[in-house]
């Protein structure tokens, strides 16, 4: 009886830990869809200057309420860029939110 009481409580811990996985993973994925859609207006014009990374420009020009991992994973697709490398000079589009 023990047995089964426990295995149930398993279950339901695992269940409820996937259901809370799966409303974080599909919130992330609507606000960097919503940032990659975004219009032209919504988007900062940024020149790379020496010792920029795309970290340091999200936390600066992106979205204050808006984790610079999500603003990063949008400047890279705003952009077309495939990786983290910027340099010097790059003039980059990062979204307002």
């Amino acid at each position: 009886m023990a047995r089964v009481r426990h295995r149930k409580l398993r279950v339901l811990r695992l269940a409820t830990i996937l259901f809370i996985v799966c409303v974080i993973l599909l919130g992330a994925t609507s606000v960097v869809q919503a940032l990659r859609s975004g219009e032209e207006e919504q988007m900062v014009t940024v020149t790379v200057a020496q010792g920029d990374t795309l970290w340091t420009l999200a936390d600066r020009f992106g979205p204050q309420h808006m984790d610079p991992r999500l603003v990063v994973e949008a400047i890279l697709a705003a952009n077309g860029l495939e990786d983290v490398n910027i340099y010097p000079g790059q003039v980059l589009k990062i979204p307002r939110g």
